[in-house]
């Protein structure tokens, strides 16, 4: 179940949040994300977020994966169960942090929408 927790935290941080824009530039990580880009690219295209960003900008497997929920839940699926509960829980783990991920965001959407 912790795993499954740590999973669902992890993609909201990443996703719904603009922790990696914040702590990038907090710790001067511009150049190496491309946060200048992204700014420039954000004036004329001000609903893309930093991840649609990378991954139309600066196509490539990392990004992909970086940018990608369902591969993103995966491998962090697959790191979480190689240390804690067993690798062969992978598909388990991937399959309720996907739908309570999903059903957390959808939850959220609705009480803010009210």
């Amino acid at each position: 179940m912790i795993e499954i927790l740590c999973v669902v935290f992890f993609m909201y941080v990443w996703f719904e949040t603009d922790a990696l824009v914040d702590y990038g530039r907090a710790l001067r990580l511009n150049k190496f994300l491309d946060l200048d880009g992204w700014e420039k690219w954000r004036d004329k295209y001000p609903r893309v977020g930093y991840l649609e960003y990378l991954s139309s900008r600066h196509r490539g497997f990392f990004t992909k994966l970086v940018s990608c929920r369902s591969c993103l839940n995966f491998w962090l699926s697959a790191i979480v169960c190689h240390f804690g509960i067993g690798i062969l829980w992978t598909p388990a783990v991937y399959l309720a942090s996907l739908f309570a991920y999903n059903l957390y965001v959808f939850l959220l959407w609705k009480l803010k929408k009210s």
